[in-house]
């Protein structure tokens, strides 16, 4: 009665295409996933049913319907596969005509007595109402089946309206109140997040320390506060955008086992700790010659001193050693038009052109057009990547080759001819430094020669 995973994921795969927009040949960007999309719009997003959702509340509902309705269907369901036990256990308050099940059913407000005395003999189909006589409990016939405890218990509970039917409600669980206040109260979204005792804890704690003042206003809020505030330094504007997303992070993995593997209730200290040292880790990790140290209020001291220094290096092209020649690359992507360019040029130690190259090619991306400028291929074809990095492998074993790196402001040759390949669309090869030089600075102007 429940469809596979799979077809909702179908499903909800061409809903999603309809959203967005399609045609046979081209399928539009979607710009946010089906699972966000369905989240309320307190969560972000625009309350759209998954069918998962759809599917489960149905089964609830057919549930429902096979324990507590009358119908032909229902009756059948019931008689077919709720002879010797039961789908659920519903309470009752109070007793009525005692048509529920007298051990399989929760009248007694204690779980089922079945579950109770699990060793009890008993039978499936015995109903309350064999135990009460005149409107009142059968006190002797209880004390056969039942301890004198539990029977002085169920005295307590009253017999009402015997001609009344008896009614079944469903009770709030456990698991639909948080666990990360010593009173636990709701689980809603903003309770966990920001509005909870332990999330007014952390976010005080993580807050006050950058000067940012928790207060209890919607989780939204309470992120863009964070994201918005004045960063004195790359460092500190890194530490501002990755501070909350780790702190709901860090809640919404307690409150995920709280709820699924019966963790009674945040560990502050241990979320506290998880949280500094992830931020530590991420800072570090970024910019390793800052050597940020926990605890928090050092880190976060040291962190707004931090000033940024400016480094200055000169960047030149060097010439070849003697009897060498050096080859200078770029590749020029423009991925709207369509269009790539490649270009190159082989010097000797005298800085002269032997040769240079202006060369448009199609490729698939710019990885693909970079390396495929070292090997200098005007084919048509698009080359797989790996090919050609193996290409230039086997060519740096056969011939005697080093390769290093080059900055773009010593490598505007290469770039310049590239673009010219871009824009002309016409294959060029050049042999002398006055053509190369009247060609090039024709596409660029930041063409120079460093001595």
């Amino acid at each position: 009665m429940t469809p596979p995973n799979g077809v909702f994921k179908l499903i909800e795969k061409h809903f999603a295409n309809f959203f967005w927009g399609s045609s046979e040949d081209h399928k539009k960007y979607h710009w946010s996933s089906w699972n966000h999309l369905a989240l309320s719009i307190n969560e972000g997003g625009i309350e759209i049913r998954k069918m998962e959702d759809i599917s489960n509340m149905l089964a609830m509902k057919r549930w429902w319907r096979i324990r507590f309705t009358s119908s032909l269907w229902a009756s059948f369901i019931r008689n077919k596969y709720c002879v010797r036990s039961y789908l659920v256990s519903k309470k009752l308050a109070p007793v009525s005509s005692g048509s529920s099940n007298f051990w399989w059913n929760n009248w007694s407000l204690k779980d089922p007595l079945a579950k109770l005395f699990p060793n009890t003999p008993k039978n499936s189909k015995t109903l309350g109402r064999e135990f009460i006589s005149d409107g009142q409990w059968n006190i002797n016939k209880l004390k056969e089946l039942l301890p004198y405890r539990l029977v002085h218990q169920i005295q307590t509970i009253p017999v009402g309206n015997q001609n009344k039917e008896e009614q079944n409600f469903w009770e709030l669980s456990e698991n639909g109140r948080c666990n990360c206040c010593r009173n636990p109260t709701t689980n809603k979204i903003n309770h966990i997040f920001a509005e909870g005792q332990a999330a007014s804890y952390i976010w005080k704690l993580f807050g006050n320390a950058l000067g940012i003042q928790h207060q209890s206003y919607p989780i939204r809020y309470i992120i863009n506060k964070w994201w918005t505030s004045k960063a004195l330094n790359d460092v500190h504007k890194l530490v501002l955008n990755i501070t909350p997303v780790i702190i709901c992070w860090s809640f919404w993995k307690d409150f995920c086992a709280g709820r699924y593997r019966d963790k009674k209730s945040f560990n502050i200290y241990r979320l506290k700790q998880q949280i500094a040292w992830s931020i530590e880790t991420a800072v570090n990790k970024a910019y390793p010659n800052c050597d940020l140290k926990l605890s928090w209020n050092s880190f976060c001291d040291l962190l707004t001193r931090l000033q940024l220094v400016h480094i200055s290096m000169v960047i030149r092209w060097n010439k070849p050693h003697r009897e060498w020649v050096k080859i200078n690359t770029d590749r020029s992507f423009l991925q709207r038009e369509g269009k790539t360019g490649l270009g190159g040029a082989i010097r000797d130690q005298k800085w002269d052109i032997i040769v240079a190259f202006s060369i448009p090619v199609n490729v698939e991306n710019h990885n693909i057009a970079e390396a495929q400028s070292v090997l200098r291929k005007d084919s048509a074809t698009n080359y797989k990547c790996s090919h050609i990095v193996n290409k230039i492998k086997e060519a740096i074993s056969t011939f005697n080759i080093q390769i290093s790196h080059c900055f773009c402001e010593a490598n505007q040759l290469a770039n310049s001819l590239a673009k010219m390949a871009v824009k002309t669309q016409h294959p060029t090869y050049f042999y002398s430094n006055h053509v190369v030089k009247r060609n090039a600075l024709f596409c660029s102007t930041k063409i120079k020669f460093l001595a």
